[in-house]
């Protein structure tokens, strides 16, 4: 063989070995480059759900935090409301409890159902029931029997300027008060008890 032929023989082996060392190289690099890629992408995407997740977190607590806010306005408001009502409420009772005073079969229920909490609590004698002026002294007399019948001692009876309308039953240091203005300055139990009527016709 000539020289000129062993050489290009030679180059052609070459350049053979060149193309397949590129050829690997190239595919080598490929692999790598698409390991690369395929480690960004799912880093990509493990920084994109904890993004997602931290923000989904977050949204939860703002919702958390506004739906008690809502709850709390809610309790606010219907409790505002119910104040209202209650408030409504009572000009209507005190106009009730004076036009019952007025009636005379009204203040006989309004003094016998008081007078029966009296005689069950205080001792039978030393009495002194300060009343409304204008309490008609027939309707005294027909109370102070009633006591008697009941086994309470004489009582006294007192007119006051200060009451509007009822009585109050004093026995020593004891005092029970079911004058119009002691009937009405519980105003908890007042609005209790209106509440529950509320609550009925609602």
């Amino acid at each position: 063989m000539s020289l000129e032929r062993q050489v290009r023989a030679m180059i052609r082996v070459a350049e053979e070995y060149r193309a397949e060392r590129c050829q690997a190289l190239l595919e080598t690099a490929a692999l790598k480059a698409k390991r690369i890629m395929a480690q960004a992408h799912a880093a990509a995407r493990s920084s994109l759900r904890a993004a997602l997740t931290e923000t989904r977190e977050e949204l939860d607590v703002a919702i958390a935090e506004a739906e008690t806010e809502l709850v709390s306005l809610r309790r606010v408001d219907a409790q505002r409301r119910l104040a209202a009502a209650l408030d409504a409420c009572l000009p209507a009772l005190q106009r009730t409890l004076r036009g019952r005073w007025q009636s005379p079969s009204g203040r006989t229920a309004w003094v016998r159902q008081h007078l029966a909490v009296a005689i069950a609590d205080l001792p039978s004698t030393g009495w002194r029931i300060h009343h409304a002026p204008g309490w008609p002294p027939g309707e005294r007399e027909e109370t102070q029997g009633w006591l008697r019948n009941a086994g309470i001692g004489e009582t006294l009876f007192e007119p006051d300027p200060g009451i509007e309308a009822g009585i109050r039953v004093r026995c020593g240091p004891n005092l029970l008060d079911a004058s119009f203005d002691g009937l009405l300055a519980d105003r908890a139990l007042i609005n209790g008890r209106l509440l529950h009527y509320l609550q009925e016709i609602a």
